[in-house]
């Protein structure tokens, strides 16, 4: 099934974005995450930004 999203550029222009990934493949990834969270298998949300440089990040 192909679906579609609404993006907007650094411009400010709307486009359509597709969404062309299998069910399938969404629902594994929602799985995994879902195992990983009730296992523990997750990082404190102080740790997430760790080691990125966000000045070094271009936001022309």
């Amino acid at each position: 099934m192909v679906k579609s999203d609404t993006a907007i550029t650094k411009d400010g222009d709307e486009s359509e974005v597709p969404d062309d990934t299998p069910d399938e493949i969404v629902l594994e990834g929602f799985r995994q995450g879902l195992y990983e969270a009730i296992t523990g298998q997750t990082l404190p949300l102080s740790q997430m930004w760790e080691g990125i440089d966000l000045e070094s990040i271009d936001n022309d």
